[in-house]
């Protein structure tokens, strides 16, 4: 049976740990989580002395693992048999584990970890996990967009934090797809608030040591309200203070703000053309989701649709000059300001 990372972590913790599992795929921290689960949950400490077992594909066979599976624990009631490294167990040994993979042992949990790339679905053994009602079969996937806004907001309710969109979307432009770093800034807010606190963007900006007055999430605000004053001052303060506001950074920010702004355009110029049809449209913000509707209402109405598209071309211009492409030896803060005086005027 298929199942996604965090749930087969929360099935493991809960005790209804399947005999066999097979995890993996590109992003290590949920291959680590379900290791951790496994580790912590299944057996006490006293049990392990006799009962854990935890070898390497590249060091082990078929016959090996059957044989360590069969065998009856002692003194516990599970028997635990990790395999790092699955990805480097040799095919035949897949095909020979195949007879234990469709009678494998109440007494014994078998867990293959498959790291840095997806385990080939297309394989019997593989297939073996995901149609057995006695398997559980989970892609540890990098984490979209709105996944990884997702992911804070479960992983802040996990810690008794409530983050607010606008905060879980700043932690997630600030330290992108890193989601052991997340769950280490979640872990350390929890430590300085009360237990249910509502985390807002200034306690996020605070926790990485940003300015309240001058932040990068606000960059999109002066431009949708073409408040040049603010805007420039802010990018004045974030020019000299690139260390902590890095370019790359603030492209993303901005990259993710003209984007779906173009999407939200897009519906609204569809929705015209089918009101003239007589047909109904569609609310962009049901289609779209975004951290603050008022932001794009105001860019509707400054920002033109070609416009949008010029600035996303500016950005992708600036993205790769960031990254030390055609860059022409111009230093980061000066790149920023360019980029900022052409957003206003693009």
């Amino acid at each position: 049976m298929q199942i996604k990372p965090m749930d087969l972590v929360k099935e493991i913790r809960t005790g209804t740990a399947a005999p066999l599992m097979l995890a993996g795929g590109a992003e290590g921290f949920f291959l680590d989580e379900i290791e951790n689960a496994l580790l912590e949950s299944v057996l006490s400490e006293e049990e392990k002395a006799f009962n854990l077992d935890i070898v390497y594909g590249s060091e082990v066979n078929a016959e090996q693992l059957i044989s360590i599976a069969k065998s009856y624990p002692m003194m516990a009631e599970k028997r635990l048999l990790l395999v790092r490294e699955a990805q480097s167990l040799h095919a035949r040994e897949w095909e020979k584990l195949m007879p234990y993979l469709k009678a494998p042992s109440s007494s014994t949990i078998l867990a293959f970890i498959h790291r840095n790339k997806d385990p080939d679905k297309r394989k019997t053994a593989t297939k073996a996990f995901i149609e057995s009602k006695q398997a559980r079969f989970s892609e540890a996937k990098p984490m979209s967009e709105e996944g990884l806004v997702d992911f804070i907001v479960a992983k802040a309710g996990q810690n008794q934090l409530k983050f607010d969109a606008k905060a879980a979307f700043a932690l997630k432009e600030l330290l992108g797809s890193n989601l052991a770093r997340i769950v280490s800034e979640i872990e350390k807010i929890r430590l300085s608030v009360p237990a249910g606190a509502e985390i807002k963007l200034e306690k996020v900006i605070d926790q990485v040591g940003l300015s309240r007055e001058f932040n990068m999430f606000d960059v999109p605000a002066y431009l949708a309200q073409k408040n040049e004053v603010r805007l420039l001052r802010t990018t004045m303060y974030m020019a000299r203070n690139t260390n902590k506001y890095p370019l790359p950074v603030l492209v993303g920010v901005l990259y993710n703000f003209y984007s779906k702004l173009l999407a939200i355009q897009s519906i609204y110029f569809e929705n015209q053309r089918l009101q003239k049809q007589g047909k109904s449209g569609r609310d962009p913000f049901r289609v779209i989701r975004v951290y603050d509707p008022g932001i794009y209402q105001a860019a509707l109405k400054t920002i033109p649709m070609d416009k949008t598209a010029r600035s996303l071309q500016i950005l992708r211009e600036y993205d790769r000059k960031s990254k030390g492409i055609d860059r022409s030896g111009a230093s980061e803060d000066a790149l920023m300001k360019e980029l900022m005086l052409k957003l206003l005027h693009p």
